[in-house]
């Protein structure tokens, strides 16, 4: 029996009913023949098995059952059957006597005389199931072939009481192995006898103790890294689904999500399902931090003083009813692993209607007033338990009790916790995947962060960092926030001291990544200013430099101090990486547009780095590719470059005319092309990144090509990209990407490999 033969057995729908007499069949018909050996030393158990034998063949039933106690003795009992041309189809074997081990040898006994014929069903005997579930688990890891289970020893003494007509008591064995293999051999209805869900934590224990061996066995060299991947490919894959949807549970609740109505829904989403109390102000959500469950905080709309919120790790989930900032929320969310909930709908609506305007500042004030609020036709009052996340982008009020959902903070997991257990397994696999593609001279690619903190839990479980949104750790932290906003809205000189002082110690928290391989790209600030003021220091800004939108080459020609210090301070913090690090560190300017712009940053970090005593070879340079001009300049613009880094979002928004914040227009936009394309990359975009990629390295034979993009997170995006000639992806934090994303795209591009190749086309007639 395979594994979901065994499941389906285990969970079967069988009824219990009498034993009935054997059949008369037709002449020259074989009747089916049940040829079982019990190893066991325990003559209990034997007697049991012979009155098994003796009741069923009373009844003219074909069947043998030999017992023998110890490892010789079967290994005799084999010989036997082969000899008389009779080999067994179910093997049952003491756990403590034999167990896996001599199993091994029943296999290679069988695959030497019997090749052709499918291997007996192996299963493994033992008063606690348990040992038989680890004994099984790892056969069933050594050879994907092996039907192995396990069995409850009292199941023997209940079927023999249940065929003799004995009671059989209130007593129902753990397992059903050897009445399913009577069953399936002879035709039975023996009684099974559980309910549906009674064997699902065995299943899936076996299954736990299979992927633990399997990456053990690779481990050690033991198994070839395809063959693991192969073993792993549900497992993964299905775990690799739920992260990138949303629903992964630590156990109890799995599957539970819809099992409630939504109370409201809303535009925009991010993370997974998390509980939590409520709240209405940044200081109770601080108050409430420790506290078994975090709070979740519940906005009118969008505060720059929430985003240090966010970063803190103090937040369970934020739900923002109006959709002002929605896009930038959501980033901010899943780049600091917080759920979150933006953009309420009105009651019955299921599509963005025609007043919806992300860019449209509301008149309401950020925070409810009085501890409390409307959601749906719901009031919801402070400290009142809340779900955020129902079904993708609902919000249930007083969920019920039996739903038990995290914050996936990976920080406060413990080392035994099934989320840590996860992961650590996915990367595992990864590195297998890495393993076998290198053997095979294939590219491996990575899927690296896009990230704006220095928090340890998040570094730490990252394969690359492609890109520091510096601009957002300032945005994260109070205290860099205000300097800032001296410098810009008061050019205050001591504004320059307070803020990059501070930013040194965070930045080179973010170099030591350089000690442990993983690549760190740093881009210098790229603001969106509204991102980080409030409405008065808005209209003060437009006062001073005429607009809002200052950006790349423009904005290094408004405050050439500003960046000056920035990369100043970047190659002060190389100092937290080992000077003796191959890795170099990755310095990018955002925006550039022409030839002039791009040597204009570069003569600053040259500078900088000579008068830090910093080596050419511990640093390399770069630019966001990420405006149409810089695409028509990148011939001129890659010979300067070590590497480019494509910005799709603003590449879309420029092309599409369509700002990233407009949700509406996005909208639109799916329903005549089936696609958000800041979800998924736009054709058009996707040609323009396979010219640049051509045009660039014809320029600069050695240039690396990384894409930085929301639209990268999309598997089928990010393997066009892959075959345009991109060498790694970039993208938000989340635990889908940075553990799901990479599981799927390897499996693809394992897949391909295995493939055959395409037939060459036919000769012209």
């Amino acid at each position: 029996m395979n594994l979901r033969r065994l499941f389906a057995l285990l969970t079967g729908k069988f009824r219990a009913s009498e034993v009935p007499v054997a059949p008369a069949l037709p002449a020259g018909v074989s009747r089916p023949r049940a040829n079982i050996i019990l190893c066991n030393d325990d003559t209990s158990l034997h007697s049991n098995g012979r009155a098994i034998e003796n009741a069923l063949a009373s009844k003219g039933y074909d069947i043998k059952i030999t017992c023998v106690s110890n490892e010789r003795q079967l290994l005799d009992a084999l010989e036997k059957a082969r000899k008389k041309g009779d080999p067994p189809n179910a093997i049952f074997m003491d756990v403590g006597g034999v167990g896996a081990k001599t199993a091994r040898k029943v296999i290679k006994w069988h695959d030497k005389n019997y090749p052709n014929q499918p291997l007996p069903a192996l299963n493994f005997l033992s008063l606690s199931i348990d040992m038989g579930i680890t004994e099984a688990g790892q056969l069933r890891n050594d050879d994907a072939r092996v039907p192995a289970g396990f069995v409850d020893e009292c199941e023997l003494r209940w079927l023999k009481n249940y065929l003799n007509g004995a009671s059989t008591g209130n007593y129902k064995p753990t397992s059903t192995a050897f009445r399913d293999v009577l069953n399936e051999t002879l035709g039975l209805r023996l009684p099974l006898d559980h309910d549906d869900s009674y064997y699902t934590d065995q299943i899936k224990r076996m299954t736990e103790v299979t992927k633990d061996r399997v990456l053990e066995a690779w481990q050690q060299g033991k198994l070839a890294p395809e063959k693991a991947v192969e073993a792993l490919r549900g497992y993964a894959l299905g775990l690799a689904t739920s992260f990138l949807e949303g629903f992964y549970t630590q156990g109890d609740s799995a599957g539970q999500e819809g099992m409630f109505k939504k109370d409201a829904e809303f535009y925009g989403s991010a993370g997974f399902p998390v509980k939590g109390p409520a709240v209405f102000s940044i200081q109770d959500a601080e108050n409430s931090y420790g506290s078994e469950e975090k709070p979740i905080l519940f906005m009118q709309s969008y505060d720059p003083a929430v985003v240090p919120l966010l970063a803190s790790g103090q937040l369970g989930g934020l739900v923002v009813t109006s959709p002002y900032m929605a896009s930038h929320l959501k980033l901010l969310c899943e780049t600091h692993m917080v759920s979150g909930l933006f953009g309420m709908m009105s009651p019955g609506e299921k599509t963005l209607t025609s007043e919806f305007n992300e860019e449209a500042k509301p008149d309401l004030p950020p925070y409810f007033e009085n501890g409390e609020t409307m959601i749906g036709c719901r009031t919801i009052r402070k400290g009142q338990m809340v779900l955020v996340g129902n079904g993708g982008n609902g919000i249930a009020v007083n969920p019920p009790s039996f739903i038990k959902t995290e914050a996936a903070d990976l920080s406060r997991l413990s080392e035994n916790d099934k989320l840590r257990a996860d992961t650590r397994n996915l990367r595992l696999l990864g590195q297998c995947f890495e393993a076998m593609f290198s053997a095979k001279g294939a590219s491996h690619h990575v899927v690296k962060a896009n990230i704006d903190t220095c928090n340890e839990s998040l570094l730490e479980n990252i394969q690359g960092i492609g890109l520091v949104r510096t601009e957002q750790m300032v945005a994260t932290n109070s205290a860099l926030l205000e300097a800032l906003k001296s410098v810009l809205l008061q050019k205050d000189d001591a504004g320059y001291d307070n803020l990059f002082e501070s930013s040194r110690y965070y930045y080179g928290r973010i170099m030591q990544r350089l000690d442990h391989g993983t690549p760190v790209k740093f881009r210098l600030f790229d603001f969106v200013h509204r991102e980080i003021l409030n409405k008065d220091e808005q209209q003060q800004f437009v006062g001073l430099y005429g607009k809002m939108d200052i950006h790349g080459s423009e904005a290094l020609e408004t405050w050439p101090r500003l960046y000056r210090e920035q990369v100043r301070t970047i190659f002060k913090a190389l100092e937290y990486a080992d000077p003796i690090t191959d890795l170099p560190l990755e310095i990018m300017m955002p925006a550039v547009r022409t030839e002039k712009d791009t040597l204009d940053i570069k003569k600053i970090i040259d500078e900088e780095a000579k008068a830090a005593g910093i080596a050419p070879h511990r640093y390399s340079f770069g630019v966001m590719v990420e405006t149409l001009q810089s695409c028509e300049n990148i011939s001129a613009i890659a010979k300067h470059c070590d590497f480019i880094s494509f910005g799709t979002n603003d590449l879309t928004q420029e092309y599409f005319n369509m700002a990233r914040s407009d949700l509406k227009a996005h909208a639109n936009f799916a329903g005549k092309n089936g696609f958000d394309p800041f979800k998924k990359l736009a054709p058009e975009i996707l040609n323009i990144i396979q010219s640049v990629v051509v045009k660039g390295r014809e320029a600069n034979k050695t240039l690396r090509i990384d894409v930085c993009g929301a639209q990268a997170a999309d598997p089928e995006t990010a393997i066009a990209l892959f075959k345009a000639g991109v060498d790694n992806i970039s993208v938000a934090p989340s635990l889908g990407n940075l553990f799901g994303l990479p599981v799927l795209l390897d499996y693809r591009v394992f897949d391909a490999m295995k493939a055959p190749p395409p037939s060459p086309p036919a000769p012209a007639a």
